[in-house]
């Protein structure tokens, strides 16, 4: 005889979302849904979606991601997650009532929990809030648990704070706390124009993956691992703009690596966002940029 594949062996405890940036507000619905897991001999698993719904619901190009998917799910797996359910978000899941999702989804993992932030709804035309919920989880056999948004600074965490924080601000530091960690970007050194080694501050002009955020111009203090070079960190100070001096006009991404001298082209950099120094504005001459950016550098050395 086989065993009934809905027998609690074969039930997960499930938390549904986008999770993009995997956030504090993120992590702590994971611990609840490993919780409810245990608490019921069942396994722990995250549903996530990709592209952003919105993309598909709105026709919104423009929302910038925090995380690539394959960082996405690395983040969730560090969670204490081992399952993690990728669904390609297109115009006909996002036509599924919140009873045909939950039935298509239960023949891939067949719920005894489902744990959701309060304010999550499912569905076309996100029909199903919390009642909803409730009503089709005793209706299909499994518990739904509400758990409360996490708070910082008097308002709750939520992807689209952390990205209007980047994007507006530039507050890393305020990013950093939402997250739980260092904001990050990664991306590939190519050629640019060469003006660092010319003015005796070299840089590596890194290109990021279309749709990630990069955020507000300006020069930010980081730290970086380079692919292929070094296990160990660097530290850097990062510009990013258009590099107004020189009358540029593309927007940039120009990482100068204190005490660094090699060749990375081509190698993959990742950079670890630790504090913003000032904005990016134009100088009246290249002597005095660099004199500022020589200020930068001192104090990216004195507070690492």
């Amino acid at each position: 005889m086989q065993d009934d594949p809905r027998s609690p062996d074969h039930r997960y405890a499930v938390t549904i979302g986008t999770f993009d940036g995997v956030h504090l507000g993120h992590r702590a619905l994971f611990s609840r849904t490993i919780e409810r897991g245990r608490a019921a001999g069942t396994g722990p698993a995250v549903v996530t979606f990709t592209p952003h719904p919105r993309m598909v619901l709105n026709g919104a190009p423009g929302i910038l991601q925090l995380t690539s998917i394959e960082d996405r799910v690395q983040l969730i797996r560090e969670s204490g997650i081992p399952r993690v359910e990728i669904i390609d978000f297109t115009r006909e899941v996002a036509g599924l009532s919140a009873r045909e999702f939950l039935e298509w989804l239960g023949l891939r993992m067949p719920l005894h929990s489902l744990v959701v932030g309060e304010n999550f709804r499912l569905g076309r035309r996100r029909e199903a809030g919390m009642d909803e919920l409730w009503t089709l989880g005793a209706a299909m056999g499994f518990e739904v648990v509400a758990a409360p948004p996490v708070m910082k600074h008097g308002a709750p965490i939520s992807s689209t704070r952390i990205r209007n924080t980047l994007t507006e601000h530039g507050d890393v530091s305020l990013a950093a706390e939402l997250l739980g960690r260092a904001y990050e970007i990664a991306g590939v050194v190519v050629e640019g124009a060469g003006r660092g080694r010319t003015i005796g501050v070299p840089t590596a002009n890194v290109r990021v993956p279309e749709g990630i955020l990069v955020p507000r111009n300006g020069v930010y203090r980081c730290s970086a691992t380079i692919q292929g070079q070094t296990e160990a960190s660097v530290r850097g100070v990062l510009n990013i703009g258009i590099r107004p001096t020189f009358d540029a006009a593309d927007r940039s991404v120009e990482l100068h690596i204190l005490d660094w001298s090699g060749d990375i082209y081509g190698a993959t950099v990742r950079i670890l966002f630790e504090e913003r120094l000032r904005d990016e504005r134009r100088f009246e001459s290249v002597d005095a940029l660099v004199a500022q950016i020589q200020r930068d550098i001192a104090e990216a050395r004195r507070a690492g």
